[in-house]
């Protein structure tokens, strides 16, 4: 996976496209805090979600 910066404001709105296996679900998955990154960091609402 590539390197992703967001910085939405209030009422912004963000969509997720992509291929089929375009590791779309495994964004996700990091933003839950469902799986853990070792050479990144994620924040959601300024904190690291939790694991």
């Amino acid at each position: 996976m590539g390197q992703l910066i967001c910085d939405l404001k209030d009422k912004d709105f963000m969509a997720i496209i992509g291929s089929k296996n375009g590791d779309k679900s495994t964004l996700m998955k990091v933003i839950r805090g469902l799986i853990k990154t070792f050479s990144s960091t994620v924040k959601l609402l300024g904190e690291v979600p939790r694991t």
